[in-house]
């Protein structure tokens, strides 16, 4: 008989994917290099739609290592959820951390909420000694590097 009170197991696994080649060849260097790095990997039909919260995962060379859709909101936001993005980063053992999320109004100017959440996961992550290296916002036609805005600290 199992007992009452246990919880179950977590699981922690690496799988490398046949994404892995293109992974291992890109370096994010630059706010501009990030735009187009999320913007490869951000469905095109999304950028107006609706909004998204992307997380890239990064080595100590700030090479990504893996990414993920941490969330899908609607027209008008997302909800970001600092605890999984944290979690993840230590999953795959992450040294850097980059942020996107899109705004469908084609507004590319960060919101309160916009920086007060990324403010938060910053400090979460630096619990852990793991940088969050920028915040970028996506337009349709344009982006905002909070990193290069100075709005992270």
């Amino acid at each position: 008989m199992k007992n009452k009170w246990f919880l179950g197991e977590v699981s922690i696994g690496y799988r490398r994917t046949d994404i892995d080649e293109v992974l291992v060849k890109t370096q994010i260097r630059s706010c501009e290099q990030a735009e187009r790095f999320f913007r490869s990997i951000l469905p095109a039909d999304v950028i107006e739609h609706h909004e998204e919260m992307w997380v890239v995962y990064m080595n100590y060379n700030n090479r990504p290592i893996g990414f993920m859709q941490s969330s899908k909101g609607n027209i008008s936001g997302t909800v970001a959820d600092a605890k999984g993005i944290v979690q993840s980063a230590l999953m795959c053992n992450a040294s850097g951390v980059m942020l996107m999320h899109n705004h469908p109004s084609g507004n590319k100017t960060p919101s309160d909420q916009d920086i007060k959440i990324t403010r938060q996961i910053k400090q979460a992550l630096n619990l852990f000694d793991i940088k969050l290296v920028d915040h970028i916002i996506l337009t349709l036609e344009s982006y905002t590097s909070m990193a290069e805005e100075g709005l992270m600290s």
